[in-house]
């Protein structure tokens, strides 16, 4: 039987680009032609990936379009494309159409032939974009290479090609192409025979151009034409000119003569011009033609069918009676199996009540599980999910119908999958409930759940299934460990009081003896005086750290100066060459006088450079370079908006880099984070890049860290430029003498005793002692006519600084009491009570001679 041939010509969604490239109307236009100019390294691939046009849209409403003759026509009439916005220079109105509009993928070519255009979009009765067309797509669908075979370049070639010389400016080249609306220039070379073509210049040559920043009126054809051309005799057909473009992805061939000479230009919009419309339908008919001849022969093989059917029918006639003596057996064997079909319809309906019971007690109990807020599954005994409820699918992001069937190793990673069977090997092994805290990852990172999973058995007491509710308690988890780190914190800070209370009076007495030693030993050699100078310095640093530990455990905040923090990182690097190993190499690059200023803490910012730099060293366990710098720099607002913690303006950069084991890309993100370190147990607390962090924000600056492993880490601190300058502290040759004035010393320390009577005996005063503020009232009793100021401690055993204030002010109002503690919340309390002057411990010679003077007065 022979088949009946039928047609179509391709449909309009054939032809329809379906994701073209859009842009909204307030995009720049620099940053729309970086999009219609893909970047790489070849330059004939990256040409050949020129989007040819973009479409303007908001909210899917089609506005404008804009396409590579706008980029020439904009270039030649030298618009500065750096600061036009794309809704300025698309063209609209947009000629479109609707899917309604067309009856097959033709008629969007006829609508392009008729007004001259290479880009159509498609939108919906909304004017909402659907797609765009082109003409290469609908080249890519309709194939007529029978009419091509037939046709000469002759017919479509344009004779009238503009060209120009090699040494022509592409500003006068992109003007050309703009005023005579062309997409290409030939470039020739006037040779006896004629115009040789030697190369080619395209409106994707001149976007080259922009992109490059080259200087349009400087820059010739020559320098950027397209070569080698391609070229095709004149005799050629449209064919030949068709497959030649297909492979070598050109749109346009220059037709020269015999001898070489420019005779015309064919490009793939000239080859469109030979698909009209009419000529297919020509092709159309032939083929209608050949189905009616199929037709005709069709009608003859059923007149031959009916003549077989004739026939048949006879056959079908004796066959009749024979059946009708067969459907006389039937007859009685239907009569037979009637009562039994009865029997069998009354047991059919009981098993679908019995069905229908069970799907609809199933329904319930899938709702019941399904709004439970926990993970509710059943898994067999290899461990495959028979069933999940919501809150499984929710946190998998995986339908049931995916989750059924599989185990936890293709839905888990392979570490908690093997957890997670552990303990259901356990329940079906034990056959009983087991309860325990399992670690799931999500998205969002790390759960705890508290599960409980069961068996499922039979009759006989064997499992045939588990079954496990699992309830996210991570929230609790970290509630508890925030109380429990809470309650370490608040004892640290208790221990760190009185470690500091203790350290003050230590580092009181060193600081006054540092100050009182130079002066009473003024004849000794520079050595020596270098040993008073870091006697000094470290009595200094120690009291520095008493108050970062004071800091960390009650909160304090710094006093910020105006500071040069050239001093304090060459003080540092001086620190850590005498303290570090010698197979670590210390390499500083701190400029002199020339950095700017910053506000500050000195202490703390001591702090950040000292952390970092012990980090360094820990990162360099075999030896190794650290490299300390330290820089003016201004960030503009490109910068800025590539670090969020960043605003434009001036900053001093001081950065750190070593060369050692680097940091793992899964822990960078968290190593500011408080507690978290990778060293052992004992060899770290992990406060220490966390209170840098705190530190720098702080005082307004931020971090950047760059980190390779086995290569080393860079850690930049950007620190604010503060305005002003610092200056300079001359140290007073003389500090303030008494006139013989009686001071009552109030002190539990001998040593601290020792030193202030030292000292005040050597400034012209006298000097009463006492161990506590029993024996101070004591002595002023006796002698209150005769004391002028009482210096005492807060913290002393028996009655301490604040009872005997009160007691003093009851005993004298006008008794002039300075107080003085290593606590910084004790200075409040003694002001309240009474005291007129507060010293903060361990204070110098310097702290104490000046105050004294202040409370005695003239």
């Amino acid at each position: 039987m022979p088949s009946l041939y039928t047609t179509d010509l391709p449909s309009l969604e054939q032809v329809i680009e379906c994701s073209p490239l859009t842009v909204l109307p307030n995009t720049p236009l620099t940053d729309v032609i970086a999009l219609m100019n893909p970047v790489s390294s070849n330059t004939v691939e990256s040409a050949s990936n020129f989007s040819s046009c973009v479409l303007v849209v908001e909210e899917k409403k089609l506005l404008g379009i804009f396409t590579l003759r706008d980029i020439v026509r904009l270039t030649g009439a030298e618009v500065d494309l750096s600061r036009v916005l794309i809704s300025e220079v698309m063209t609209q109105p947009v000629i479109s159409f609707t899917l309604d509009d067309a009856q097959n993928a033709l008629t969007p070519l006829t609508l392009m032939r008729q007004h001259h255009i290479r880009h159509l979009p498609v939108v919906d009765e909304q004017g909402q974009l659907l797609g765009l067309i082109t003409p290469e797509k609908i080249r890519q669908i309709i194939q007529p290479a029978h009419l091509l075979k037939l046709r000469y370049i002759k017919e479509v070639m344009v004779t009238d090609v503009t060209h120009a010389l090699p040494t022509t400016s592409i500003l006068q080249l992109s003007q050309m192409m703009s005023d005579r609306r062309i997409s290409c220039v030939v470039i020739v070379s006037p040779q006896e025979t004629g115009l040789i073509p030697v190369g080619m210049i395209s409106e994707k040559d001149i976007l080259k151009v922009q992109l490059q920043g080259l200087d349009t009126t400087q820059t010739q054809a020559q320098a950027v034409m397209s070569t080698p051309v391609l070229t095709i005799s004149s005799t050629e057909s449209l064919w030949v000119v068709h497959q030649l473009m297909q492979e070598r992805g050109v749109r346009r061939l220059v037709v020269v003569g015999e001898q070489g000479q420019l005779q015309g230009l064919v490009t793939q919009t000239n080859l469109l011009q030979v698909l009209d419309p009419l000529e297919i339908v020509s092709v159309i008919q032939a083929l209608q033609a050949k189905i009616l001849e199929q037709a005709v022969q069709l009608c003859q093989f059923n007149q031959q069918l009916e003549q077989e059917v004739k026939q048949r029918r006879q056959a079908e006639k004796s066959l009749r009676q024979s059946q009708q003596e067969l459907e006389l057996q039937v007859a009685e064997r239907t009569a037979q199996l009637v009562v039994a079909n009865a029997r069998l319809q009354q047991e059919i309906e009981e098993r679908k009540q019995s069905e229908a019971a069970f799907i609809d007690s199933e329904q319930r109990l899938q709702a019941i599980i399904d709004n439970s807020p926990a993970v509710i599954y059943v898994k067999d005994m290899q461990g495959q999910h028979i069933l999940v409820n919501s809150e499984f699918e929710r946190l998998t992001h995986l339908p049931r119908e995916q989750v059924k069937n599989k185990t936890d190793y293709e839905i888990f990673s392979a570490d908690i999958a093997q957890a997670l069977s552990k303990n259901d090997q356990k329940v079906l092994t034990s056959v009983t409930p087991l309860q325990s805290e399992e670690i799931l990852q999500f998205d969002d990172g790390l759960h705890t759940y508290l599960s409980v999973k069961f068996p499922l058995c039979h009759s006989d007491g064997q499992p045939y299934a588990i079954c496990g509710i699992s309830t996210d308690i991570t929230e609790k988890k970290q509630i508890e460990q925030q109380f429990y780190r809470t309650q370490r914190l608040e004892s640290v800070g208790t221990l760190a009081s009185g470690i500091a209370h203790d350290l003050n009076n230590v580092f009181t007495p060193m600081r006054m003896i540092s100050e009182l030693l130079p002066f009473r030993c003024k004849n000794v050699d520079a050595q020596t005086q270098e040993l008073f100078k870091t006697l000094e310095n470290c009595s200094k640093r120690g009291a520095d750290l008493v108050k970062q530990i004071l800091t960390f455990a009650r909160g304090t905040e710094g006093k910020h100066i105006l500071l040069q923090p050239e001093h304090l990182l060459k003080e540092l690097v001086k620190v850590i060459k005498q303290t570090f190993l010698q197979s670590i190499e210390i390499v500083a690059n701190i400029p002199t006088n020339t950095l700017w200023m910053v506000q500050a803490d000195p202490t703390q910012l001591e702090q950040v450079f000292m952390n970092l730099a012990v980090n360094a060293r820990d990162a360099m366990p075999n030896g190794g370079t650290l490299t300390i710098t330290a820089e003016n720099r201004m960030i503009d607002q490109t910068y800025a908006q590539m670090n969020l913690e960043a605003q434009a303006g001036s900053y001093i950069v001081v950065t750190f880099s070593d060369t050692g084991t680097g940091i793992p890309p899964e822990i960078e993100e968290r190593i500011f984070e408080p507690f978290f370190t990778t060293k052992e147990v004992g060899k770290g607390t992990g406060l220490g890049l966390s209170t840098v962090s705190g530190i720098v924000k702080n005082h307004g600056g931020f971090i950047e860290v760059a980190t390779r492993v086995g290569q080393g880490t860079k850690f930049q601190i950007f620190l604010p430029k503060a305005e002003g300058t610092t200056s300079e502290i001359t140290t007073e040759a003389k500090l303030p003498r008494g006139k013989g004035e009686l001071i009552l010393v109030i002190d539990d320390e001998a040593v601290i005793q020792q030193i202030t009577q030292q000292t005040l005996a050597d400034y012209n005063y006298k000097t009463f002692v006492a161990n506590d503020g029993i024996e101070a009232i004591a002595l002023y009793a006796q002698y209150k006519r005769q004391i002028s100021v009482v210096l005492l401690d807060m913290l002393m055993p028996n009655m301490d600084g604040l009872t005997a204030i009160l007691a003093l002010r009851t005993m004298n109002p006008n008794v002039k009491i300075i107080a003085n503690s290593g606590l910084p919340n004790n200075e409040q309390k003694a002001i309240e009570a009474g005291a007129d002057k507060f010293l903060y411990k361990p204070y110098t010679a310097k702290d104490l001679l000046t105050t004294l003077s202040d409370v005695i007065g003239d």
